[in-house]
């Protein structure tokens, strides 16, 4: 009931654009991001995920963590030799963004739920999310 109450107040952010950080918006290109600029070099992630590009990938949603702020889908990576770790420590989709809000600060949803600052609710069952790995650019 309260993720139906949290997304039912977000309803009427669904046709903005998700880009457009001025208002609140949902996030609509959908993805996990398994490695950042920002944490590893193009060399360096070409090399790691390369082998990967246009596999399908099968993940587990296993909870949603939400703040006044942000609101992201917690994923669940599958354990396999051939599989590289994400990068990032908790891998995630981003679903929501308010105004002034970056999709990227979802990645402190795990630490704002240990101080009270966000909440948690793990789904009675985890549901399995199919993608299709490949780079993003800008």
């Amino acid at each position: 009931p309260e993720v139906d109450r949290y997304m039912s107040e977000r309803e009427k952010h669904k046709n903005n654009d998700e880009n457009d950080t001025s208002q609140d918006r949902f996030i609509t290109s959908v993805h996990c991001t398994f490695a950042h600029a920002s944490q590893v070099t193009q060399s360096d992630m070409i090399a790691t995920f390369q082998h990967l590009l246009g596999s399908a990938v099968e993940v587990k949603a296993i909870s949603i963590l939400f703040s006044d702020k942000i609101a992201a889908i917690e994923l669940e990576v599958p354990l396999e030799p051939s599989f590289p770790r994400p990068k990032n420590e908790f891998p995630h989709i981003t679903l929501w963004c308010a105004k002034d809000t970056e999709a990227y600060e979802s990645n402190a949803l795990p630490e704002k739920v240990k101080c009270n600052e966000a909440k948690r609710v793990v789904f009675d069952q985890s549901i399995m999310m199919k993608g299709v790995f490949s780079f993003w650019h800008y």
